[in-house]
């Protein structure tokens, strides 16, 4: 579950105390609701966000819901891969929710981090969950647990079903747990070959 102000708690205790000064200046990759940068803008009207995410759906759901009008104009938000922003120079970086574990190939988190470190004042400080994904939620992976399923074909519909196997193990590329689920489908309209967010 993630709480913001005990995250943004801990980045201004390690920043202060490493770096003497208050920062000022956030950017949060693979922000999603954004919720870490919105908390950010409302502790100090001197602070400023840059929300990046790839997924247009998520970052205007973010800005509709958790920006009020005078905090939306303290911030900016780009859609677009966090490995290919170019923003103004930060205080504080993050990416939170072990959601750079996205990133499956060593090249391409090589860029990420190159990424964020141009995009760190001299002093900045980059700051990142190393735990999680996969890994801290096997144990909760079992046959019998529910799923639902969106396409892009029906994005208003959730499609539902269940785990009906689990892999023994991680995959050794990607760090993923594979499963197999079955999707209720009695009317027919999904497809093979379709692509669904699970």
């Amino acid at each position: 579950v993630q709480s913001p102000d005990a995250d943004l708690d801990f980045m201004t205790a390690r920043f202060v105390e490493k770096r003497s000064r208050t920062p000022r200046t956030l950017r949060e990759d693979f922000c999603g609701s954004a919720l870490l940068s919105s908390a950010w803008l409302e502790r100090d009207e001197r602070n400023t966000a840059v929300c990046v995410d790839i997924d247009r759906e998520p970052l205007e759901w973010a800005i509709a819901h958790n920006f009020p009008e005078p905090v939306r104009q303290r911030a900016s938000f780009v859609c677009r891969d966090a490995r290919d922003v170019e923003s103004p120079t930060v205080d504080i970086a993050c990416a939170m929710n072990f959601s750079f574990c996205a990133l499956l190939c060593r090249r391409g988190l090589q860029r990420y981090f190159q990424t964020v470190a141009g995009a760190l004042e001299p002093d900045g400080m980059f700051f990142c969950e190393l735990y999680g994904g996969t890994e801290a939620i096997v144990a909760l992976a079992r046959s019998g647990l529910p799923v639902a399923a969106r396409v892009a074909a029906y994005p208003n519909e959730v499609f539902t079903g269940e785990v009906y196997f689990v892999s023994p193990s991680l995959d050794p590329y990607s760090r993923r747990l594979p499963l197999k689920a079955w999707i209720l489908n009695e009317e027919g309209r999904l497809r093979p070959g379709m692509f669904a967010r699970v």
